[in-house]
């Protein structure tokens, strides 16, 4: 309940004089009296007045001077208590001197209403106290709260000053790193651009020795070509050689063994014994025979023992003529091929090879595109060259089936043993990064 209501309720329940009547049993009404009555009530009312102008003043000033609330209200109340008391002994010694011929009784009712609204005067005071009170409490509570909300303020002021000073000194420090960080990026371009030219000019040199070096492998690949010629010459003609030998022997064995049969025939019709030695002779002959035709083929094996595709072709040659193959069906041309790549190639080029896959102008341009994208993110985000890889896919085949098949002349059909799955494959990763170190491939099951 605010202090107003308070108020009018106080002066609603004042207490209010009443009028005397004239006429019979009652005493006449008395006109020094009567204004005397109105001048109190007139007091009263002005003090009523004061009361809530105090009042009105108060809870004005609530909200900013507790201290000065209170002290107004003690001294308000001290200079009404004085001038009640002022009032009273005037209108005591008003109505000594006014009503000195008025009756006792008279004199005695109006001090029984007098002290009546003393009482009510009292009783209004301490109303006054108490409201003065309650408004101090809330007041004291205000303020406590607004003292807890202006301290908390103060801790998070305080809380966000000290994490401005560590983001200032974070942000020197950042500041100062970035400055050392941009010298040493100055000294890196510095070095970088005197380590280009310098790979400049190794390129250009390399270059012209590639150049040359391309000149003379052109030159060694004729001079392979015009060897691999004549090997396969010398081959062919020691390999008709030896058939001829191995036709002359046979024929000289078949000659043998006909002149064996005719003897031991003649030994059978000559006697048991002269038979039994002739088997002998015949078994040595066989025996002298196969030892002459493998040690004919050893010799023949161990002259091609020089070069890998001679030793190749002769024993597919042999293999042929143990299974009845002709000889264009035993060459075996992978192994050619890797004598001629790793034995007799004494320069293996790389880079921009002869047989390099040459791509289109455009294909070029988006190659050095991107090469140049990777450089500029190099040089922007300070990337190493162990960050930066590349990765390229593989399909392999689960069944990596040969391309050569041998099987006997007139077979109807060439049989490749594969399994099921000569068309499932897997994808291999293969991946390395710019300063040349090889990741571990992976596979990929689709």
């Amino acid at each position: 309940m605010s202090v107003r209501s308070r108020l009018e309720i106080a002066e609603r329940d004042k207490l209010v004089v009443p009028a005397y009547f004239s006429g019979s049993g009652h005493y006449k009404k008395d006109s020094s009296l009567d204004s005397l009555v109105q001048q109190h009530q007139a007091a009263v009312a002005a003090y009523t007045l004061e009361a809530k102008k105090l009042a009105d003043e108060s809870e004005a000033a609530i909200t900013a001077l507790l201290s000065s609330l209170l002290s107004t209200v003690q001294a308000s109340q001290e200079q009404q208590a004085a001038q009640m008391a002022a009032n009273l002994t005037n209108n005591q010694e008003q109505l000594q001197r006014l009503c000195q011929f008025l009756v006792v009784e008279r004199m005695q009712s109006g001090q029984k209403k007098l002290q009546e609204m003393e009482k009510h005067h009292l009783a209004l005071g301490e109303q006054v106290t108490s409201l003065c009170h309650l408004v101090s409490d809330e007041v004291s509570a205000h303020c406590k709260q607004q003292v807890h909300l202006v301290s908390s303020i103060r801790e998070e002021f305080e809380k966000l000053r000290r994490e401005l000073e560590t983001s200032n000194e974070e942000v020197q420090r950042l500041s100062a790193a970035m400055e050392a960080k941009s010298t040493e990026a100055k000294k890196d371009m510095a070095v970088f651009k005197q380590q280009f030219e310098k790979f400049s000019r190794s390129f250009f040199e390399m270059e012209a020795d590639q150049q040359d070096t391309m000149a003379k492998a052109q030159e060694a690949a004729l001079d392979l070509s015009n060897i691999h010629k004549l090997v396969e010459e010398s081959v062919s003609d020691a390999v008709a050689s030896t058939g001829e030998c191995f036709v002359e022997q046979k024929r000289a064995a078949d000659y043998q063994m006909a002149a064996c049969t005719t003897a031991l025939s003649e030994a059978v019709r000559a006697g048991t014994d002269i038979t039994r030695g002739q088997t002998d002779k015949a078994k040595t002959l066989v025996g002298n025979f196969d030892a002459i035709v493998s040690k004919s083929c050893g010799e023949f094996s161990s002259t091609g023992r020089h070069g890998s595709v001679k030793t190749a072709q002769v024993q597919d040659i042999s293999e042929a003529l143990r299974a009845g193959i002709s000889n264009d069906m035993a060459k075996c041309s992978s192994v050619v091929s890797d004598f001629f790549q790793n034995d007799l190639q004494e320069y293996v080029p790389t880079g921009e090879h002869a047989y390099a896959k040459s791509f289109a102008e455009e294909y070029d341009e988006k190659l050095h595109s991107f090469q140049r994208f990777v450089l500029n993110l190099r040089r922007n985000n300070g990337y190493l060259l162990g960050q930066i890889g590349n990765a390229d896919q593989t399909p392999l085949y689960f069944d990596m089936p040969g391309t050569t098949t041998v099987e006997k002349k007139g077979a109807k059909q060439v049989h490749v043993l594969t399994s099921v799955h000569g068309k499932t494959t897997v994808t291999a990763m293969l991946c390395y990064t710019s300063d040349g170190h090889k990741l571990r491939p992976y596979l990929i099951f689709k």
